[in-house]
């Protein structure tokens, strides 16, 4: 419930999704943001996929701010323009979207728990690997990945600190040293 909450205000955003080419690729960002969404067919995206059970299947769309330029490793439709014309290559700011399902979500996670997170944070740096592929005894094999993940640091600048709440401090109590010296005492 908290994730919709969180969404609710969020500003959708958008990037070129980042296209994993041959076992050893992958792609290393600082989140910007993250979005639970519904999973849709590849060939038709106005299709919602369903599970066996009949509920809607889910992914997490990630946003990672990259050093990538020039549309490298995006699909050939978002090099296009909505009238089909390519796109000037200054448009592409470095953005790439993933969308975290399947094993892609076993890799993170087991990466968030390595560093006592339960979620990804923006501002944190994320780095995503095709490691191999596993026959599953269906048209297309598995994709394995690897993940690692650094959470951002403590801002010492937020306006409350984590845990502070907003109401103030008591004043602290004159003493010698603080009456001496012309600085505030804060």
């Amino acid at each position: 419930m908290t994730d919709e909450v969180e969404d609710f205000f969020a500003k959708p955003q958008g990037a070129p999704s980042y296209k994993f080419g041959d076992v050893g690729s992958g792609l290393r960002g600082t989140v910007v943001s993250t979005q639970m969404m519904d999973q849709t067919d590849f060939a038709d995206r106005d299709k919602v996929l369903k599970d066996r059970h009949g509920n809607t299947k889910r992914q997490l769309q990630v946003i990672l701010q990259t050093e990538l330029r020039d549309f490298a490793n995006t699909t050939d439709k978002a090099k296009l323009d909505q009238d089909g014309n390519k796109r000037p290559l200054s448009e592409d700011d470095g953005k790439r979207a993933i969308y975290v399902k399947n094993q892609m979500t076993d890799a993170i996670r087991d990466e968030l728990a390595k560093s006592g997170k339960t979620k990804l944070e923006v501002g944190g740096e994320l780095a995503v690997k095709l490691t191999g592929h596993k026959d599953v005894g269906k048209g297309n094999p598995l994709s394995l990945y690897e993940a690692r993940y650094t959470p951002p640091a403590a801002s010492s600048g937020d306006f409350f600190e984590e845990g502070q709440d907003s109401t103030p401090a008591a004043p602290a109590p004159e003493t010698a040293a603080a009456a001496d010296n012309d600085e505030p005492p804060f």
